[in-house]
């Protein structure tokens, strides 16, 4: 691994911050990027009947969030970490996008409080609405997620086409880097469409991937979503993987509204990459 990008949201615990970039960074291994995003006033309209300014007020806010993402940035860079920091106005969403797609990490690491209504469900958060315009891995971590160690990973897999095995390249990279423990699930329901043979995918992956995938779990669920969670708590995964596909429309939007009702709902990590 090399660089992991990590957005600052507001009221992300300093304490979880560290944990969870120490359990994906090593001293000397991997670069950290933090990324502070300041709302600007003119991120808004603003009618101000008063006449009032809002610039100083804004200067100050700004130059207290670079000092703070300075300290951060000195805290870990005293652990032996190469470190980097970018602080930008604009909204948060917008903003994470645009240096994602820049700097290109091999990780987006990002904190989130999930879904707790049904205008966000409907409309997405600033976390869903990020993962489906990156093109590097997102990592998503509830808030209220809490552990000592990230080593078991149920692995959602529905690949039907053999340009696409080269996807889990990074994830057993990752694995590698980790000692994970992956153990690979694929949910059957009326809806996916499987052009290679179930026995097909798995040859094709044991002989890709010599010793990695002895097998695959399948489960039958109508609810994809659903049938991942079951699966993963019926194991005790400490994170969940899935993968997007960037291919026809109709299963472009059927993968993508999976992994966006478990970015929006997931009790645990979930990792996603894009294909």
């Amino acid at each position: 691994m090399n660089t992991l990008l990590i957005p600052l949201a507001p009221n992300t615990p300093l304490a979880k911050i560290k944990k969870f970039a120490a359990f994906f960074a090593r001293p000397g291994k991997a670069r950290l990027h933090f990324l502070k995003v300041v709302t600007s006033p003119e991120a808004f309209t603003i009618v101000d009947p008063l006449g009032l300014s809002f610039g100083p007020l804004y200067e100050t806010t700004f130059h207290a969030e670079e000092n703070d993402i300075h300290e951060l940035t000195e805290q870990f860079s005293a652990l032996g970490f190469e470190v980097e920091e970018t602080v930008v106005s604009g909204f948060f969403d917008s903003e994470v996008i645009a240096q994602a797609n820049k700097i290109k990490p091999d990780i987006l690491l990002m904190f989130t409080n999930g879904s707790h209504s049904m205008i966000e469900d409907l409309f997405g958060t600033n976390t869903s609405h990020v993962f489906e315009k990156v093109d590097c891995p997102v990592m998503v971590i509830p808030n209220d997620f809490d552990t000592d160690s990230i080593k078991k990973v149920a692995v959602g897999i529905h690949i039907d086409d053999e340009k696409n095995f080269k996807v889990l390249n990074d994830l057993f990279e990752l694995s590698d880097y980790m000692k994970l423990d992956l153990n690979f699930i694929k949910i059957d329901n009326n809806y996916q469409l499987d052009k290679m043979d179930d026995s097909a995918v798995l040859t094709h992956l044991q002989q890709a991937y010599p010793g990695r995938v002895s097998y695959v779990v399948h489960r039958k669920a109508q609810n994809l979503s659903k049938g991942l969670q079951e699966y993963a708590d019926e194991i005790n995964a400490d994170m969940m993987v899935l993968f997007t596909t960037r291919k026809g429309f109709i299963e472009k939007l059927f993968h993508k509204g999976v992994t966006r009702d478990l970015v929006l709902h997931s009790k645990r990590p979930l990792l996603i990459y894009h294909f």
